[in-house]
């Protein structure tokens, strides 16, 4: 008896590839990226709008002035040294009858220095009458004790009222300062943010 032939198996259907893994590493970076990236677009527009500016117009509304000079006092100080190192300036330079660690002579010698022992400080308002220096009384001599006028500072300030209804005071140079007459008007920048003015500018 004889028996039918078998059916052929048909082919499986192929499997398909399985989705590629989505990549965390890349994701991540542009994640950071992105948090890198706000504060940066963030600082900036505040650092554009800090220094962005308009032009205002001011009116000089007043001066006023100070000045500084500093009173030296001379003193002696006693030191001593390898004999080799004498600064410049010593006096009464004597050897010391014993040597030092290295075998050096070593010297006594006395150093006067100028140093500042006060200051005087006066100020006023308006250009008239003009600045005038502070007069201490000195000695002006070269012996321990003596004092002389030292140092001076000299600083300047004027009043400006802008468009906007905002006050400033600037400290100038004294050319400057006195070229602003009271109740004269000019124009000159002012920061957007700050809301302050760049006092030069107003010199033009």
């Amino acid at each position: 008896m004889s028996t039918p032939d078998a059916a052929p198996i048909p082919d499986a259907a192929p499997i398909p590839d399985a989705a590629p893994a989505p990549n965390k590493a890349l994701n991540g970076g542009c994640l950071l990226i992105a948090f890198l990236g706000l504060p940066i677009i963030a600082v900036t527009l505040f650092g554009y709008r800090m220094f962005l500016a308009t032009e205002v117009e001011a009116e000089v509304l007043a001066h006023r002035w100070e000045r500084i000079v500093t009173i030296e006092t001379l003193r002696e100080y006693k030191e001593r040294s390898s004999c080799t190192r004498i600064p410049i300036g010593a006096i009464a330079i004597e050897e010391e009858p014993e040597l030092g660690e290295n075998g050096e002579l070593i010297c006594r010698y006395q150093l006067n220095r100028w140093e500042i022992s006060d200051t005087e400080r006066i100020d006023g308002k308006g250009l008239v009458p003009g600045p005038s220096w502070p007069q201490p009384r000195v000695t002006n001599c070269e012996q321990e004790g003596c004092t002389r006028i030292g140092a001076r500072d000299g600083r300047y300030f004027v009043s400006l009222l802008d468009s906007d209804g905002d006050q400033h005071e600037c400290n100038l140079d004294e050319e400057d300062w006195s070229s602003l007459k009271p109740g004269s008007k000019a124009r000159g920048k002012k920061s957007l943010f700050l809301e302050t003015v760049a006092c030069r500018s107003f010199l033009r």
